[in-house]
């Protein structure tokens, strides 16, 4: 999950950046994919199929547009366009096939976090850039 962690961190951090530099119909389709995602990232705390199918999700719709690829670090750098989504009985490295426990409320709350951030990018870019200081250049 650190890649997820990772991935949803970097997408905080230049969310307001990104939402000036993809203005317009470009923005928009990137926020249509982040919200295609959130319904399988409320589902994936207890949903392993729902799970796969949200990470996919994401890193498909961060793949997808060159402001995206751009702001994600190595190893592996940019991001590149995501191949075939995998199917929901396909096994994953590193992914549970069984819901999350209730030892894992980091993970759980991750999941939550990506959630958010996929329903209402604006909103969470809104709250960032009210959070961040001033601009005095």
């Amino acid at each position: 999950m650190s890649d997820l962690a990772r991935l949803i961190e970097t997408l905080e951090t230049h969310l307001p950046a990104l939402r000036r530099e993809m203005a317009g119909a470009e923005w928009a389709a990137f926020t249509a994919q982040l919200a295609a995602a959130a319904p399988f990232f409320a589902r994936a705390a207890e949903d392993p199929a729902a799970r796969l199918e949200a990470l996919y999700r994401l890193e498909r719709a961060c793949g997808a547009f060159p402001a995206t690829r751009r702001i994600f670090p190595p190893p592996g750098g940019q991001l590149v366009q995501p191949g075939p989504a995998p199917t929901p009985d396909e096994p994953t490295a590193g992914l549970s096939r069984e819901p999350l426990a209730q030892k894992e409320p980091d993970i759980a709350a991750l999941m939550a976090r990506a959630q958010a951030l996929c329903q209402a990018p604006d909103a969470v870019a809104d709250r960032l850039e009210a959070a961040s200081p001033p601009n005095r250049d």
